[in-house]
């Protein structure tokens, strides 16, 4: 059996999530479930497309024995960040329902670029703030949509 690589395996990840989120939007109505169609399908071409690109890419750095790219497939496997970033994610999936979409976002992007290496507060705090304000401007105020409320928000 062939070892499976860790970004094709989180692409192959986002692939099932989005098949999924495909799936529940049966209950959409047309008008409603557009977008979010459109969207998932896009990002399920760009799933496809970057593993086809990566085993291209194995494929030509394993004919050349001198490439480092061959290097780094060999290092390439599921690490501590891998697990810990999915388990933010599915953490942030759970908060979102318990404590609304804001601050499950606010809270989400501070852990995971504060463990993924970023330590300068200002820009952190500012990238939370300032992401999730952009979020509620353009979804809530601009467009009408509700996100999901949670105890505080």
């Amino acid at each position: 059996m062939k070892k499976a690589y860790a970004d094709e395996l989180v692409a192959l990840g986002f692939m099932l999530l989005c098949f999924y989120f495909l799936y529940l939007t049966r209950g959409f109505s047309e008008i409603s479930a557009r977008f979010p169609r459109v969207v998932l399908v896009a990002i399920i071409v760009l799933c496809v497309l970057f593993v086809l690109l990566e085993r291209i890419k194995a494929f030509f750095a394993s004919k050349r024995l001198d490439h480092p790219a061959k290097r780094k497939l060999k290092k390439n496997a599921f690490t501590q960040e891998h697990v810990m970033v999915l388990g933010a994610i599915a953490l942030y999936l759970i908060m979102t329902t318990r404590l609304g979409y804001y601050l499950a976002s606010i809270l989400y992007l501070i852990f995971t670029t504060f463990y993924l290496g970023f330590r300068q507060r200002r820009i952190l705090l500012g990238l939370a703030f300032g992401l999730t304000l952009f979020v509620f401007l353009f979804f809530q105020l601009l467009l009408g949509l509700r996100l999901p409320s949670g105890v505080l928000f």
